[in-house]
């Protein structure tokens, strides 16, 4: 069995303090940003809560938990401005890291640092707004706010976000046509 050289085992070694350097930056953003939404007001409701404000959708809402935690529209703010930046520090992929596993990551941060679970992803079919063509079928996310009012935030339109008042809404030029949300 041949020996692995010397320069291997030091990349290796220096692979693993990197891996472990990365999990502890990671876990300590997490903890400074928890440490930061002592200013959030979040208020309980339950899953009828939830559903009842996209109820003119009309479209599956999975139930996912037992409690909802909302919060204003001016701290949903404040979340995108903390997340937005990060989402954009990956880049899309297709099949690796596209626009389901982009949703995902906003649903899991806004849960993991904000310990709000009231954003969750969407799925849609695009359009075109100028010839109402068929673009793609795609995941962004919503959110609810603690007055019922929903809102459409994609991540791969630049994190913008836009109210969502019935069945479809526009983000530069494109119609998102919503189908079901996890």
């Amino acid at each position: 069995m041949a020996k692995p050289n010397n320069f291997m085992n030091k990349i290796i070694a220096i692979n693993t303090i990197k891996r472990k350097i990365g999990q502890l930056l990671i876990t300590a953003g997490i903890t400074q940003l928890r440490d930061a939404i002592s200013d959030f007001t979040t208020q309980e409701g339950d899953y009828n809560r939830f559903k009842s404000a996209m109820g003119f959708l009309n479209i599956p809402v999975s139930e996912l938990d037992g409690k909802y935690y909302f919060t204003s529209y001016e701290n949903w703010v404040k979340v995108m401005e903390t997340i937005n930046p990060i989402t954009k520090t990956f880049p899309w992929l297709a099949e690796v890291f596209d626009c389901d596993d982009r949703a995902t990551l906003v649903t899991a941060l806004v849960n993991a640092c904000f310990e709000i679970n009231t954003c969750r992803m969407v799925y849609c079919d695009v359009y075109r707004v100028g010839d109402g063509k068929f673009a793609y079928a795609h995941y962004a996310n919503i959110f609810v706010t603690d007055d019922g009012k929903v809102y459409l935030w994609d991540a791969d339109s630049g994190g913008q976000h836009t109210r969502i008042t019935s069945l479809s809404t526009v983000i530069n030029n494109k119609k998102y046509v919503f189908r079901a949300i996890r």
